[in-house]
Formats: C-alpha cells, structure tokens, sequence
C-alpha cells in the first residue's frame, strides 16, 4: 500500500486528513517495525499493507467514534504501539502514556518515539493496576486493544480515570458476551455505559469500540491485584 493510498482510505473511512509529516513517520514506523521484530516477538504481521490496515488504519478507527482532541490518553497492553503511538502520531495536541507490562515492547517503543521526534507521548514499562496508585485521576480516556476482557480491563484501569472521563475497549468481536459478564461491576466501579461504536469494512471485518464514562470516584479498595481479577473472572464463567 502506498502512502497516499493509505491518506486516501483513512480520509474517505473516517474523515482524517493525514499530513505528509505523518505519512512520513508511519513509513519509518513501519521499516521500524520490521526490522526490530527480527530481533524481538513485536508481532506476527509484517506485510507491508496488513501492517497499514490491521495495525495502523485499524488504530484510527476509534477516532471516528470518540473526540481524542486536547486528551490525556492512556493505552494498556500498548504492545507494539497499537492504537496509542498510531493515534499521537495524528493528535499531537493530545499527551499518550503507553502502558505495557512487557519490557522490550517498552524499549521498542521509547526508541521509536525518539526516533520520531515525538513530544507527545512517553511508553512505561508497568502493569496498570500498579501505575494506578501514582496516576491517580489523571486519563481523560484509557483505552485498550485486544488485551483483556472488559471486566478486567475495567477494573484496572478505574483509578487512573478522572471523573468525567471514559474507558474505551477496543473489541474485534461483539461484545455482547462481555457486557453481560460485567454484570454490575461497571456502577461498583463508578462507571456508566455510554455507547458503542460499530463499524464495519471489508478489510479488517467488525470492529465494536465501547465508552464507559466514570460518573463517580473508584473506591480504594480497586483496583484488586491482578490474580484476584483473573479469578473472579473464572469463577463467573463456570
């Protein structure tokens, strides 16, 4: 895929005129990409168009449900960039935290952003529910991509969220399974279920990005140490 074929399908898609500076650094991004995945597991697409559609156009997708302008955004389970060094790359008036529990994805990632001579965004190498006791309050949105179920994600993400700010769970599948499964925990959490956002394309198949506001402050006691989470989640599908 070229570059202006890429600016082409992300303009007529969803609405986002690329620059020529940004088309640029996704190119390095993804020679980038390649050549480190020699070294390291970053991922196992490296086609030159699976990379611009899977990974970089699929990043923009919420963009076209959710405002990402002028945020303070966190991605969990950031990976090899995907959607949050994607997204700062296009909003550079918004700050990224890239959280990843993995260090040499981190490493990856912080020699990529120097790379770039990105200002905007900084990758930790953490788990989130531990970050949440030094980030208090602080996203305006936490999002994640194929990571986790949502009420893990959920969970380990409520304190780091401001009140009237949102989680956004980017899910390839529906979710329905998942909503059900969260029962309650959403209002436990001081979460409300906002909206969906469907979209459909024959590139990539279905894509169901999903908003919960935090309406209210996270009690203390959240999030729970992760093999607690992972348990309740295991119990609830037997």
């Amino acid at each position: 895929m070229t570059s202006q074929a890429f600016k082409n399908l992300v303009k007529s898609e969803l609405n986002i005129e690329l620059t020529n500076k940004q088309l640029e650094m996704l190119s390095i991004y993804f020679d980038f990409l390649v050549e480190e995945n020699k070294k390291y597991n970053l991922t196992t697409i490296v086609d030159k168009e699976e990379v611009y559609v899977k990974h970089f156009f699929d990043s923009l997708i919420v963009a076209k449900g959710f405002k990402l302008n002028n945020k303070k955004i966190f991605d969990i389970g950031s990976g090899a960039g995907f959607p949050g060094l994607v997204l700062a790359i296009v909003f550079e008036n918004s700050e990224f935290v890239l959280i990843d529990s993995n260090n040499k994805k981190t490493t990856f990632l912080t020699m990529l952003i120097n790379k770039l001579g990105l200002t905007n965004v900084q990758a930790l190498n953490a788990r989130a529910e531990d970050l949440s006791k030094i980030h208090k309050h602080e996203a305006d949105i936490v999002m994640a991509r194929a990571v986790a179920r949502l009420t893990i994600l959920l969970e380990i993400s409520s304190q780091i969220i401001k009140v009237g700010g949102s989680f956004i769970g980017l899910k390839a599948r529906t979710v329905k399974e998942e909503i059900e499964e969260l029962g309650t925990k959403p209002h436990k959490l001081g979460f409300q279920q906002s909206e969906i956002q469907i979209y459909e394309n024959e590139l990539i198949g279905i894509r169901n990005n999903i908003e919960f506001k935090k309406i209210s402050e996270t009690a203390p006691k959240y999030p729970r140490h992760y093999s607690q989470i992972k348990k309740d989640v295991i119990v609830n599908k037997k």
